[in-house]
């Protein structure tokens, strides 16, 4: 490329680019960097400069126009971005190699110069975590990786922003020197005017076009100023007199060119070596952030499994007493059986007495004389219920049992037993109702025996016969679709926090400016992912079937497989909100909308047979849904591959894998959403 015989290294042509219809950045820009000189692009905040380096760079593209560049790899340039856009976990050494890896360094070359850099730029010890360094020495750790393969071009974002004047001194130095004896090109962004006439030639920006290009001296001469602020102020003045917005009345279809930067290979280990010991280094530095996603779900079924006191893990009772009101007997205290009921009966103590002993195994009863204190009691949250004696209970129940369908109306009636319960808490109320009528039929089955019946008279006519499954705690009916929801939503929170804070931080533009692609970074993300899902898995099994002795009938293998396939699912969402979403923020609402969803939707705190017909659409979408169920019916009914509610288990994650990297090309393609 050569304008008025002088070769150039970067033309950039009606350069067109814009966010919305109204924020217009870049208006038919036209800009010429000559080869082996400095490129001073001068312009206030705001102007489009960092977004017309983005393009030059190849991370964002024009909506029109062309960009040429000599070099053709992106090994061959060095960006150092405004923002620091480094790890700030990492040491200065681990940072330079990391780069250097990326750079196709040697590591004796990335050592060597290294040791050069840090010398020259008066960085701290290579040992100092970056976190712990000043601004300006930040900045500096930032030019020195992008001075550290020694690129032919240098593109540089504000370099010397908090650089100290006499150390800038130097840096421009060797600017010039890399310039002049080695034919580097250079481009620099500053807000420092003045300290741009030590460029070759100086671009002023403003409004998304370029004022003028000239060497500075020529500029100074050419608008007769003393200073080149003074001629930016003209310029600035003249455009905004004389000059009329091209894009209020025309912008250009959007056409696609050639991006200027390209890597050889899509992927090339050595990258993806260093991204990977990049994310490892990440976890180790930040162990209570992996730690909790790893015993997230352990620490939940470990509370899950010491949750209930109660045999057998059943609902418990409530912990308010149940009123007694008992018009049969003043004081049940006496123990000696002395009523003689029938003459085919032994003698009995009252049958309200015998149940209220019944009573007292499961409830704690405090006594009441009246029934209407005893209901206050029940209003004012001091009772759970009452029950209630009439003042026959035990002749009214024998002539029930013993008569039946002769017995009288006011026998029926006598024998019944009151209760007035507080039913606003559903699981107590299910429990109770069960305790009341299971004693009961106790008492009567007693009755029937010592009169000489048959105890089945009394019993309900339902023989429950050898269980087809069993489950010895309640908990354990919990576990699959908790299990479910929980690894699903960590691994989804995992994956889309780190991969945006990377890219809030620019941590993935400036690593993709390096050489790394999206290849390779989502490889690395992929195996760190299934390293921690793993780890998870592992602790997950040990704490529910070694610590806790849940019971697995089928195969623990199937049930690891159902998990991992639900996880993987998990992570590919994970990567489908870090499209769409930009900002950390909200990450986290977008978690709290997960989680709520796959609790109420999958079977973990409501059947999915009673979602309301509005939702049950929702609820059979989601993959978390069957891969509950499939673990239910591996791990309590022993089902196997055989049987389609398992493979259900493992073809829905798949599914839904398959349909979420389809939405996010999509989401790509229209600009719905980004990797960038």
């Amino acid at each position: 490329m050569t304008v008025t015989g002088e070769r150039l290294c970067v033309c950039v042509r009606d350069a067109w680019k814009r966010y919305s219809p109204k924020v217009v950045i870049l208006k038919g820009l036209n800009m010429s960097v000559v080869e082996g000189s400095i490129y001073g692009l001068l312009g206030p905040s705001g102007c489009g400069k960092t977004s017309l380096l983005s393009c030059i760079v190849g991370v964002r593209t024009l909506d029109s126009g062309t960009i040429d560049v000599t070099a053709t790899r992106k090994i061959q340039v060095g960006f150092m971005p405004q923002e620091i856009s480094l790890n700030k976990e990492f040491t200065v050494s681990e940072v330079f190699h990391f780069y250097g890896v990326i750079y196709g360094m040697s590591e004796e070359q990335i050592t060597r110069r290294g040791a050069e850099l840090v010398k020259f730029l008066q960085i701290p010890s290579d040992d100092r975590y970056i976190g712990n360094c000043s601004g300006g020495q930040q900045r500096r750790i930032s030019m020195a990786v992008t001075l550290l393969h020694d690129p032919a071009i240098l593109i540089l974002d504000e370099p010397t922003v908090g650089v100290d004047p006499v150390l800038c001194a130097d840096i421009w130095a060797h600017f010039l020197d890399l310039v002049n004896n080695k034919g580097k090109t250079i481009i620099i962004t500053t807000h420092y005017i003045e300290e741009a006439k030590n460029a070759n030639r100086i671009g002023l920006m403003r409004g998304g076009v370029l004022l003028a290009e000239e060497p500075p001296l020529a500029l100074l001469r050419k608008y007769n100023a003393d200073s080149l602020e003074a001629v930016f102020l003209k310029l600035s003045a003249k455009q905004e007199t004389d000059d009329i917005d091209p894009s209020t009345q025309y912008y250009p279809p959007k056409k696609p060119y050639p991006l200027p930067l390209q890597n050889e290979k899509t992927f090339v280990f050595s990258r993806f070596r260093a991204q990977m010991i990049k994310n490892i280094n990440w976890t180790r530095r930040n162990l209570p952030v992996t730690g909790f996603v790893i015993i997230l779900p352990a620490l939940l079924f470990f509370i899950m499994g010491h949750l209930s006191n109660v045999k057998n893990g059943d609902y418990p009772v409530s912990l308010r007493p149940l009123a007694l009101v008992n018009d049969e007997v003043e004081d049940c205290r006496n123990t000696t059986p002395y009523l003689k009921l029938h003459k085919t009966c032994q003698l009995t103590r009252p049958f309200s007495c015998r149940y209220v002993d019944g009573l007292r195994t499961v409830f704690e009863m405090v006594e009441f004389d009246v029934l209407e204190d005893a209901k206050e009691a029940v209003r004012h949250a001091h009772a759970y219920g009452v029950i209630r004696f009439g003042a026959n209970f035990s002749q009214n129940m024998m002539l029930r049992l013993k008569d039946q369908t002769a017995a009288p109306k006011a026998a029926i009636d006598g024998s019944d037993v009151e209760a007035f319960l507080d039913m606003s808490e559903y699981g107590y109320t299910v429990r109770t109702v069960r305790e009341l009528g299971m004693k009961l039929l106790d008492l009567l089955q007693d009755i029937c025996e010592e009169c000489g019946y048959e105890r089945k008279i009394a019993a309900i006519p339902i023989h429950l016969e050898q269980e087809v499954y069993t489950v010895s705690d309640i908990v354990h009916c919990f576990v699959p679709p908790y299990f479910g929801s929980v690894a699903f939503y960590t691994t989804t929170m995992f994956t889309s926090s780190s991969i945006v804070m990377e890219r809030s931080s620019g941590l993935f533009e400036r690593s993709k400016i390096a050489g790394l692609t999206m290849v390779e970074i989502i490889a690395a993300h992929v195996v760190m992912q299934i390293i921690v899902m793993e780890l998870q898995n592992t602790l997950s099994f040990l704490v529910l079937y070694a610590l806790l002795s849940n019971p697995m009938a089928g195969s623990a293998g199937t049930a690891w497989l159902i998990m991992t396939f639900n996880q993987l699912a998990g992570m590919v969402f994970g990567f489908f909100l870090s499209i769409l979403i930009q900002v950390e923020k909200n990450v986290a609402y977008a978690g709290i909308t997960t989680v709520l969803t796959l609790f109420m939707l999958t079977g973990t705190l409501w059947p999915v047979q009673g979602i309301h017909w509005l939702f049950k659409p929702v609820s059979a979408m989601l993959p978390v849904r069957y891969s509950g169920e499939a673990y239910l019916n591996v791990a309590l009914r022993g089902l196997g591959l055989n049987h389609m509610s398992v493979i259900k288990g493992l073809i829905a994650p798949v599914v839904a894998i398959a349909t979420l990297i389809a939405l996010s090309a999509l989401a790509v393609k229209t600009g719905l959403g980004s990797f960038d």
